[in-house]
């Protein structure tokens, strides 16, 4: 003997809810940029912290990376770029550490600590710059244009 059950598609206005929210989410974006000029949420200004950051960190790595080839022929001066990136990288982290202290833990600290990042590599990616754009002569260009 066989035994089968049919059931009757749900038609009750919670199930058409459920149905109509799916169909709706399915739609979305998965991960939908927020509009940062107008962020309405912590969440929001997280993530938007956190973007500007990852933009201005690509942009440190294409001047850093530009320098170190600018170096290939000088073995001590590209050793001195990485020793002085390993200590600045120590450095921005402790300083924004300390910068954010008053808001560790909390909900402001991701965007806090994002923002201070930001800062910090924007300066540093503008010192190297400085160094792929000096001369020779300066005194105090360690990799002049040849």
């Amino acid at each position: 003997m066989t035994i089968r059950a049919t059931f009757a598609p749900l038609a009750t206005p919670f199930a058409m809810l459920l149905t109509t929210l799916a169909v709706g989410l399915a739609m979305q974006p998965a991960h939908a940029a927020p509009d940062c000029a107008n962020a309405q949420n912590q969440r929001a200004i997280d993530a938007c912290a956190g973007n500007a950051d990852q933009r201005a960190d690509a942009e440190l790595n294409r001047q850093y990376r530009a320098l170190q080839h600018r170096l290939n022929d000088d073995r001590d001066g590209a050793k001195k770029l990485t020793d002085a990136q390993r200590a600045w990288i120590a450095f921005r982290d402790a300083e924004c550490a300390f910068q954010t202290a008053r808001v560790a833990g909390g909900s402001a600290e991701p965007a806090a600590r994002a923002t201070c990042l930001e800062q910090m590599t924007r300066a540093r990616t503008a010192a190297l710059r400085h160094y792929l754009s000096c001369g020779e002569g300066d005194l105090n260009c360690p990799a002049p244009a040849r």
